[in-house]
């Protein structure tokens, strides 16, 4: 049986309706009180009829939990003397006595309810979980009627004289809970402050809010017809009508009806931009007047916040040689428009807000890192805008935010009206260090743009000590590219007619200069400028001529017909190595030992091989295997973060999403590449060596190996088996850095214990060989 607290006015009709007609109910979204014995119903719980498979119970008058006793019952003989539970207030606890040659000790207390005022003792254990004001429940307690004002509730005792123990003695502290709350509460209808716990605002309530009346009222009927409302989508009920159309707006539930369809596609009423579309049309005619501003306080400011937003006045000085610079801030402000208006004597102009774009790619590695939508980084391709981070196509967002400055006639200050509310985002401007790096450029001509901003951070901490000063201005110095120019500037202005005539040669496009012909035909082959020459758009669409691949092509033909044969590499000189290398590339020949049980293994390399294919050949006695380059893919998106960071395409880091393969770092299809070159091995009978033909050109990328750790970690966890993996990493390297000093050798190593997992999978495997039945005995344990 499980209590419940109703809050609801029309749950409590239904409830009330139901149980008159013997009709169960399915109870669904409620809450619990903070104790969670109760549970709460109110206007959001939801009361339906269950299936007939959904419940097996019948109704019963008598609940199956003992019901509350009332203290004017004890003492009319209405109730047994046994399993008494009777639930009041402790006014009064008195001092503890020893009775029974200090075996037992007993307190006696003053409970109260609303029909009576009675002592009572309480024994041992229970003393001390009793205090003064608080609301208890007894349950299974033994009560004497000896006496007319004397009950013994103490559960294990019959009587007051007779002190017999009882075995249910020991769960003494189970059988006494507190019911009342450490916090007073607050109605929920009045936000009155009640003090006796859940008792006295169930009690409060009753007094003063629910009325017969009032619950007569309201009927099954009209709930049913006006209160709740189904969505026909999830099957959940609502309290009003406004409750279920924002439901499904905001495309709550996973219905797949029209209107919840309608909710993602459906276009802003008219009345929702009613305010701004009149702005914005009164914009055009110029008709935005300063009445609007009537209620608002001009604030005198030296500089706008980046971030200006709202109805807002601002009143700041500026400079007539800079007239508008003097009123920057963040936003994206279009070009303005000179206007007019009345009784104003100087100069007037508007500007709207340009707006901002935003990236609908769910799979940019924006959205993956801030969990929201890219709104700030964005890059021009016409004919369109794509985003910097994954070069999807953006969508443009219109802001119909205004600003509008005011230069009266030989005032110093200008008044700057705001109007709108943004839907861009604010840039926060970083300082400025462009005087800080034109001086040191001065003084030190050969220094690099990174040595500029090591020393300016340095002096600065060391003068402020201030670490959040020496962020701030570390921001100003992250345009690398500012930097640049600003130092060339002051070199060309040192030696013009030097670089003019010798040493620097400058681009048609851009108007960069450059120390030597080398460095500007780089410059051009990889179309590192903005420029619109023949020679900078062929970078990008210059096809391979046929003759680069003239070789590959017959190789594969022959390779198809398997006539690629040992007479290729009769002018390759036979290399005897240990092991092949792993960039191993063109027209070679291999001879190394293998081990019969591990034939391919032996000679591994970091190319993508496919599967090999046996194969044979004339006057060869032995085993001949042949296979082809899986080849690699290429991401073809140039607003890719790996091209922007190493300034070539990414060939290395792609991800399978069946049906395609997409880039890892901007989730574009990736264009497969093929790879012409070929790999034969050839295994003589009875010999320890295997020959290895290698033919062809690669345009895949070969993979590292890192060094095999697997002996050390072997060896580590015999010594050390209740180590953990990371221990074993850690000593290994602090060991090979003292003994041999070479950081180079400690970063090669750190690579072979990269693979975490691979170090678990060797600390089991020697687990298992120190102790094999500690793991029989639990496999047994998990699996029978």
């Amino acid at each position: 049986m499980q209590e419940a607290l109703c809050y609801s006015k029309t749950k409590r009709s239904i409830l009330s309706e139901k149980e008159t007609s013997r009709i169960p109910v399915k109870i669904a979204h409620f809450a619990k009180t903070l104790d969670g014995r109760k549970l709460v119903i109110n206007d959001i719980t939801s009361l339906t009829a269950p299936n007939d498979l959904e419940y097996s119970f019948q109704f019963s008058e008598q609940p199956e939990e003992q019901s509350f006793v009332q203290l004017h019952q004890l003492s009319s003989n209405e109730t047994p003397e046994d399993k008494i539970t009777v639930c009041c207030k402790v006014l009064k606890v008195g001092a503890t006595k020893v009775v029974g040659q200090a075996k037992y000790t007993v307190a006696n207390i003053t409970i109260a309810d609303v029909t009576r005022q009675i002592v009572l003792d309480v024994w041992n254990n229970q003393i001390p979980h009793i205090k003064e004001n608080k609301v208890y429940k007894f349950t299974n307690l033994s009560g004497d009627d000896s006496e007319e004002d004397l009950c013994v509730v103490t559960p294990g005792f019959v009587g007051c004289n007779q002190q017999k123990k009882s075995k249910g003695e020991d769960n003494l502290k189970d059988k006494v809970f507190d019911v009342s709350s450490d916090e007073e509460m607050n109605c929920f209808e009045c936000s009155s402050v009640i003090s006796d716990g859940d008792i006295g605002l169930m009690d409060h309530l009753k007094k003063e809010h629910w009325s017969s009346e009032e619950s007569s009222s309201l009927c099954s009927e009209d709930m049913e017809e006006k209160e709740f409302n189904k969505c026909r989508d999830c099957g959940k009920y609502f309290s009003a009508q406004s409750n279920l159309r924002k439901h499904k707006r905001l495309a709550r539930c996973k219905g797949t009806s029209h209107e919840h369809k309608k909710a993602f596609h459906k276009e802003p009423k008219r009345h929702q931009e009613k305010d701004n579309l009149e702005i914005h049309a009164n914009m055009s005619n110029r008709k935005l007047g300063p009445e609007i501003w009537k209620t608002c306080k001009v604030q005198e400011v030296e500089a706008l916040p980046y971030n200006v937003d709202g109805l807002c006045v601002y009143k700041l000085p500026f400079k007539k040689e800079a007239m508008m610079q003097s009123s920057v801030d963040g936003r994206p402000w279009g070009r303005w428009k000179s206007s007019s208006r009345k009784n104003l004597n100087g100069t007037r102009r508007v500007a709207e807000c340009g707006g901002t774009y935003e990236c609908v790619n769910v799979a940019c590695p924006y959205f993956k890192t801030y969990w929201h939508k890219n709104t700030v980084q964005f890059q021009k391709l016409p004919p369109e805008v794509v985003c910097s981070c994954c070069g999807y196509s953006a969508k443009p967002i219109k802001c119909l935010a205004r600003k509008i400055w005011e230069f009266p006639d030989g005032a110093s200050h200008v008044l700057v009206y705001h109007y709108g509310t943004h839907k861009c985002t604010a840039i926060k401007p970083s300082i400025d260090v462009s005087s800080e790096v034109t001086k040191f450029f001065k003084d030190n001509s050969s220094a690099k743009p990174s040595q500029c901003a090591y020393e300016s951070l340095k002096t600065t901490l060391h003068e402020t000590k201030d670490v959040e000063e020496v962020y701030k201005k570390a921001k100003g110095y992250a345009d690398y590219k500012k930097i640049q120019n600003v130092k060339q500037k002051e070199s060309s202005s040192l030696c013009s007619e030097d670089m003019e005539e010798k040493e620097f040669n400058k681009c048609r496009d851009c108007g960069k200069y450059f120390s030597a012909q080398s460095n500007l035909r780089k410059h051009k082959r990889l179309a590192r400028c903005k420029g619109t020459s023949h020679e900078h758009k062929k970078a990008f669409h210059k096809e391979p001529k046929r003759h680069q691949e003239k070789d590959n092509l017959e190789i594969h033909a022959n390779m198809s017909n398997r006539k690629l044969g040992p007479e290729i590499w009769k002018t390759c000189k036979v290399q005897e190595v240990e092991a092949l290398p792993y960039n191993v590339d063109g027209l070679c020949v291999y001879k190394l030992p293998f081990k019969k049980e591990a034939m391919m293994q032996s000679s591994v390399d970091g190319r993508p091989w496919g599967r090999w294919k046996s194969s044979s050949r004339k006057n060869l006695n032995g085993t001949r295997r042949v296979a082809e380059c899986g080849g690699t893919y290429e991401c073809v998106n140039v607003a890719c973060p790996y091209f922007k960071t190493y300034w070539h395409k990414n060939t290395v880091q792609f991800q399978k999403l069946p049906p395609e393969v997409v880039c890892s770092c901007c989730g574009y299809s990736a264009k497969p590449i093929k790879c012409l070159a070929r790999k034969i091995w050839e295994f003589p009978d009875g010999a320890s060596h295997v020959l290895v033909y290698h033919y062809g050109t690669h345009k895949c990328t070969a993979i590292k190996p890192s060094i095999d750790v697997s002996s050390e970690v072997t060896k580590f966890f015999k010594d050390n088996s209740s180590a953990k993996p990371s221990q074993c990493a850690y000593e290994s390297l602090k060991t090979t850095l003292h003994e041999t000093k070479d950081v180079e050798e400690v970063y090669k190593k750190a690579k072979g214990y990269a693979d975490y997992k691979k170090i678990q999978n060797v600390k089991q495997k020697v687990l298992e060989s120190i102790n094999p039945f500690l793991f029989i005995f639990l496999f047994i344990i998990i699996f029978f």
